[in-house]
């Protein structure tokens, strides 16, 4: 498309019903001496970068972990064999695993995993020389860039398997890679696809088996970044200076399809997702930004803090299995602007209040696949006036294990009916180790189709969205078939809100033009210039250099 017009006329806004200024308690992770930033959240545990200027060594970046059962604080050993002290910066966490970028003494960085219960370090793909910052982590996924590999410097996406220890890369060309993102399931990486720092794209890359499928998500002439996915949809910030608001999350399917845009008063950025949560850091005028989380499933926004002074940004964002909600970011004060401390919150959303039609119903779904002799015994409830539920994100398996099979979920309606795909993350008909029968436990959400409101509209029907039905069905079409039998156990709860419309809070939207796939070689002539970037942020081992290589903080200032 030759416009911006037309570029987004694909996107529709919603504006969500305002919960207010929430009063969350918040604990102070570190507030120390010295720079901390970067934080992530997965679960119980937050990792976070730290850098203290030492008289012995100089500025020394290190790369610390917050247990919250505990209340406890830790740091990554950096000592190498040698004694001398290596920096280590960028991480990310995942199910009590956190990966990092490690700086070894001569410039040589590499990607490291760090197991928080056993406290051990392994390098990843281990080279020599090697170049690589940024690193993301999602189940069995691990993905980074590596600046070596091109001659220019412009970085490649890299995505290395922990259950099979292969590497793979994605990307081939001469256009910036950065700021790499993986849902928490590791079927979906997130991107940036830069021509320039003012003309970024988002990218994904979905995971089949054990291949995967590289499709731009947004290409706009705006600059697009910081993605990141719950493994059904992608959220990310869309900049458009000359536009009234400047910045937007932006929401679509993992499939591509019709965009959908936040608009609410302010500047909108730095968004992270998990489950039907997204939250983001939003700044009216020239105030400091404050963080809000929008509720997807019931179009509720609620206000995080209220800091005047503070600077509140780079938050991540988790869902604990209580509901609750996790919330991590890095604060500076506007006193002291170089150095930044980390904070938390776990909190409960208030739940929305039902009208008085509602019945608060829920049904318990059980289905069995057996193999010898094979039958299947689906799970099957109607309902006697109809129910409005959201999409499950996964199916869990009660018995055996779902190797790498489907389930089939399907919801009728006035004679009409739409059916749901579920697929097991194992990329292993049989798994046997207990990576590949951790993933084997449940089905995650793959896709919907059928019929209803039209084709085009199914196929955009994500993991949460609010759907009605009068009777819904589980079939297992398959699973292990070295075990006797393979069952699972679905929940539904009906969906009460007191919004006009519950069932369009997540409305399917008309499906746009396919989005396209693929990389191009533009830009090429910007790539030195970026890896001196890059480079120059090693060798000054400043925080804030570092940071323009992934995550970008404080990057916007009063117009």
């Amino acid at each position: 498309m030759g416009t911006v017009a037309a570029v987004l006329a694909m996107a529709l806004t919603f504006s969500p019903q305002s919960g207010g200024l929430l009063s969350t308690p918040q604990i102070t992770i570190n507030n120390q001496a010295g720079d901390q930033f970067d934080p992530h959240v997965d679960q119980n545990v937050a990792a976070y970068s730290s850098a203290v200027d030492t008289l012995a060594s100089g500025l020394i970046q290190e790369i610390r972990y917050y247990d919250f059962p505990t209340n406890s604080d830790f740091a990554i050993n950096n000592t190498l064999p040698n004694g001398s002290l290596a920096n280590d910066l960028l991480s990310d966490v995942d199910q009590g695993r956190i990966v990092f970028t490690r700086v070894f003494p001569g410039d040589r960085t590499a990607i490291m995993l760090f197991d928080t219960a056993s406290r051990t370090i392994t390098e990843l793909a281990p080279a020599p020389s090697t170049t690589r910052i940024g690193v993301a982590l999602g189940a069995q996924t691990v993905a980074f860039v590596d600046y070596a590999l091109v001659g220019d410097g412009s970085g490649e996406l890299m995505v290395f398997d922990l259950a099979t220890s292969s590497l793979t890369r994605l990307t081939n060309d001469e256009v910036y890679d950065a700021n790499p993102a993986v849902s928490p399931d590791g079927t979906v990486i997130t991107w940036e696809r830069c021509t320039s720092f003012a003309n970024c794209d988002v990218y994904r890359a979905l995971r089949s088996g054990s291949s995967w499928s590289v499709a731009a998500m947004s290409s706009s002439p705006l600059n697009e970044r910081s993605p990141d996915s719950n493994g059904a949809q992608i959220v990310f910030e869309r900049d458009d200076l000359s536009g009234p608001t400047g910045s937007n999350i932006v929401i679509v399917p993992v499939n591509g399809g019709a965009e959908r845009v936040l608009e609410i008063a302010g500047e909108q950025y730095n968004p992270s997702i998990r489950g039907q949560l997204v939250a983001f850091e939003s700044r009216v005028g020239t105030l400091n930004p404050d963080l809000f989380v929008v509720d997807l499933a019931t179009n509720r926004l609620f206000q995080i803090t209220n800091t005047p002074t503070l600077s509140e940004t780079l938050n991540d964002v988790t869902v604990l299995p209580s509901g609750e909600v996790r919330l991590v970011w890095q604060a500076v004060d506007e006193s002291d602007p170089g150095n930044g401390n980390i904070f938390g919150s776990t909190f409960t959303l208030p739940a929305a209040e039902p009208p008085s039609s509602c019945l608060n119903r829920s049904t318990t779904l059980e289905a069995t696949r057996f193999y010898s002799p094979t039958r299947s015994v689906d799970a099957v409830e109607s309902f006697s006036s109809a129910m409005s539920f959201a999409i499950p994100a996964s199916i869990p398996v009660t018995a055996g294990n779902a190797g790498n099979k489907k389930v089939r979920f399907t919801v009728t309606l006035e004679g009409r009916s739409f059916e749901c795909d579920y697929r097991s993350p194992s990329t292993e008909a049989h798994p046997s180790s207990p990576t590949q029968l951790a993933l084997a436990s449940s089905y995650v959400f793959e896709r919907c189709h059928g019929e209803g409101e039209g084709s085009a509209t199914i196929s955009n029907y994500v993991a949460g969205t609010i759907v009605t039905g009068t009777g819904v069905r589980v079939h297992i079409q398959n699973g292990d078939t070295h075990q006797a039998l393979t069952s699972v156990r679905l929940t539904i709860a009906e969906t009460c809100s007191s919004t006009s419309s519950t069932s369009t809070v997540l409305a399917p939207l008309e499906a746009g033009e396919p989005m396209a796939a693929g990389c191009s070689s533009a830009g090429a002539s910007l790539m030195p210039f970026f890896m001196a970037l890059a480079f120059l942020a090693l060798v000054l081992r400043r925080p804030a250099s570092i940071r323009l290589v992934t995550r970008r903080e404080q990057r916007r200032l009063p117009r």
